[in-house]
């Protein structure tokens, strides 16, 4: 089994971290204080 990681950045981290973790909340309401100075991973 191959696993892909990839970075992916602040606005699709916002996209990702909405449908996986808090789909009831608003986009504006799951971002957190330093998600733009911070890195952000998918596979």
């Amino acid at each position: 089994m191959n696993i892909e990681i990839k970075k992916i950045n602040t606005e699709k981290a916002y996209q990702v971290r909405h449908y996986v973790m808090w789909p009831k909340k608003s986009i504006d309401s799951i971002k957190l204080e330093k998600d733009t100075e911070s890195f952000h991973f998918v596979f």
